[in-house]
């Protein structure tokens, strides 16, 4: 039951790591399109 829980854990941090990555992209496609 241990493990489960260090297991949700981690796909939960990937998940984190994976949408602050795409968050970091997006806004600086953002900035770039909009700094006219």
């Amino acid at each position: 039951k241990f493990s489960a829980i260090v297991q949700q854990k981690n796909i939960t941090e990937q998940i984190n790591s994976q949408l602050a990555t795409f968050c970091q992209k997006f806004t600086q496609s953002f900035l770039a399109t909009h700094s006219v």
